[in-house]
């Protein structure tokens, strides 16, 4: 057992009351509160994201997408997603442009750590696109694989 094993428990929270109750603490410190509101300053025909928060292991953000806003076929390794449409449609494709899903406001996907997609606007009013990662590894193990 090496020494951070034997000062820490079983979920790596340390041991002992003092130190237990200062981990919790300065942990609380980190909750951040958000909300999100298009910011008026992107200008209609781009595509922007707006970052809700995160931590070293996740990320929280709105993309904001227009006719066009698609992007290419690519993977990310160390990195699962969570998709879910708040306004518009998003269209979602795999390998050889297989329809993963037509995503209206209120659905979405999960996309696993190494799954190959592309996605792109399907309607014609601007959509939100709310994007959760996670990086089981951290984040600075996190890539974009482009394959086209």
């Amino acid at each position: 057992m090496d020494t951070t094993e034997a000062l820490n428990d079983e979920n790596g929270i340390p041991r002992g009351a003092d130190k237990k109750e200062a981990f919790h603490l300065e942990r609380e410190k980190m909750v951040k509160p958000f909300s999100f509101r298009r910011p008026d300053n992107i200008p209609l025909d781009h595509k922007a994201f707006v970052r809700l928060g995160g931590t070293d292991n996740i990320n929280c953000n709105v993309q904001i997408l227009n006719e066009g806003g698609d992007n290419n076929m690519h993977y990310h390794p160390n990195m699962d997603s969570v998709f879910y449409v708040m306004k518009g449609k998003i269209k979602v494709y795999g390998p050889g442009d297989e329809v993963i899903g037509d995503f209206a406001p209120n659905e979405g996907c999960v996309m696993p750590s190494g799954a190959r997609y592309w996605f792109a606007v399907s309607s014609e009013e601007e959509a939100w696109l709310l994007h959760v990662t996670s990086y089981p590894k951290g984040r600075k193990y996190a890539k974009r694989i482009t394959l086209e």
